[in-house]
């Protein structure tokens, strides 16, 4: 598979995965976070309050939908 750089804001990317190391705690935090879950939306924030705090070096998954705008 080729590496490719590309510079956009990771939220209006097709993508299979967002990984997102921001916070360890189920906060919204600043930044790059602050930006997934409003693309996100409530249930993303829901999902990480029922993982709780993740460890450092460890990973997990929460569900990959995202809120469309109202038309």
């Amino acid at each position: 598979m080729p590496f490719e750089i590309v510079r956009n804001d990771i939220v209006n990317m097709q993508v299979d995965a967002i990984v997102n190391t921001a916070n360890p705690d189920p906060v919204i935090g600043s930044g790059v976070d602050s930006g997934i879950h409003k693309a996100a939306g409530a249930k993303l924030l829901a999902a990480r309050q029922k993982i709780g705090c993740i460890a450092p070096g460890d990973a997990v998954v929460t569900p990959a939908e995202m809120e469309q705008p109202a038309p």
